[in-house]
């Protein structure tokens, strides 16, 4: 089986949060069960600095307000990207989503919507003669792909649609609709929810012809209002559909048995060196060095409820 992922961020390429890490290693665990999977990315420039054995694959008048392009190509860890080269969009400082001034940048609702339009010129009429069976979309910035591919191509290949984190989802004012070269008729509440002068996107929870998310759990808790994030509603009409896969780790990146940056390394069988890490993080966070204290480390971020 071929999958075109669509994601907006992918490790080590590009990363601010989980969903890079999972569409970074996601492709090697189905590559075991003999899935063939290329990552669509924006072309930010540590994207196409990270790829080598370049070549375009498909090309595009005006994309949003410029000329775009699509270019295959090979990570060092021999991961495939197909990277949306459009310089208008993409080449910025900053990360994926805000300036370096912390603001979001004012034409997301168009540097999205060409990522999540790409697909409708590769994924079933590529110029490489590679042709995906099945496209998987990763969270808001890949959800309006199912719209596009059922709009521009008359049998596209089947959607899967994976949310990640319910709450990141972003509102666009109702006047940047227009904008997004999709008829008047989809925008229903049915299909993209109106909150006051805004419009939020959600093509993929309707549009695909399955949903997925991270763990058995949180499927169920996206249909309650406390976590559906005002999502609950189609999620519940769509329950038949959706799904929850958990989430696993690469344990060929994150193995301790060979981790240079950890002070010391061990494994299942050869415990001794945890012992040791533990202290230095003791050391590290000025606690004292006491080997019999609780210790729990987090990594996570912190976001108000507001």
């Amino acid at each position: 089986m071929r999958v075109l992922m669509v994601a907006a961020e992918c490790f080590p390429l590009v990363k601010t949060g989980g969903l890079a890490d999972v569409v970074g290693a996601l492709p090697a665990a189905l590559a075991a069960s003999g899935c063939e999977t290329r990552v669509q990315l924006p072309a930010y420039p540590t994207v196409t600095a990270g790829m080598s054995a370049t070549q375009t694959v498909a090309t595009f008048g005006a994309m949003f307000g410029g000329p775009a392009w699509l270019v295959w190509g090979k990570t060092q860890g021999a991961l495939e990207v197909v990277a949306l080269e459009a310089a208008h969009l993409f080449d910025r400082p900053g990360n994926p989503y805000v300036g370096p001034d912390g603001d979001a940048w004012p034409d997301n609702h168009r540097r999205f919507a060409a990522l999540a339009a790409a697909p409708t010129h590769y994924a079933a009429d590529p110029g490489d003669g590679w042709t995906a069976d099945l496209v998987h979309c990763h969270d808001w910035q890949a959800g309006l792909t199912p719209v596009y591919l059922r709009r521009y191509r008359g049998t596209p290949p089947p959607v899967v649609f994976t949310i990640h984190k319910i709450a990141f989802q972003r509102c666009f004012p109702a006047a940047a609709a227009s904008e997004l070269g999709l008829p008047p008729k989809l925008y229903t509440p049915a299909r993209f929810r109106v909150l006051g002068p805004s419009v939020v996107p959600q093509g993929g929870l309707v549009f695909s012809d399955r949903l997925a998310t991270v763990s058995p759990t949180y499927a169920t808790e996206l249909r309650t209002p406390r976590f559906g994030m005002g999502m609950e509603g189609v999620l519940t009409e769509r329950a038949a559909d959706l799904v929850g896969i958990l989430n696993g780790i690469d344990d060929a990146a994150w193995n301790p048995a060979a981790d240079r940056l950890i002070a010391a390394r061990y494994s299942a069988r050869e415990l001794a060196g945890k012992a040791k890490d533990r202290a230095a993080v003791q050391a590290g966070m000025g606690l004292q060095p006491d080997p019999a204290a609780l210790l729990a480390c987090v990594i996570s971020r912190l976001k108000s409820a507001s």
